[in-house]
């Protein structure tokens, strides 16, 4: 995958859509997240930018 592909991913807060921003984040994406619970969201955003996540 190349570095600056960006990718927008709904439900990200939680399951496979979380699961899919922690991918893609580790291998440099450059993400949009959405999701209805935002305290959870925080949460994932918080992990991402932990693993390389550019937004």
């Amino acid at each position: 995958m190349k570095s600056n592909q960006k990718i927008f991913i709904t439900g990200s807060s939680s399951g496979i859509g979380e699961a899919i921003a922690y991918e893609y984040a580790s291998q440099g994406a450059i993400l949009g997240l959405a999701a209805r619970r935002s305290e959870k969201l925080e949460t994932v955003k918080a992990k991402c930018m932990e693993l390389g996540l550019r937004m």
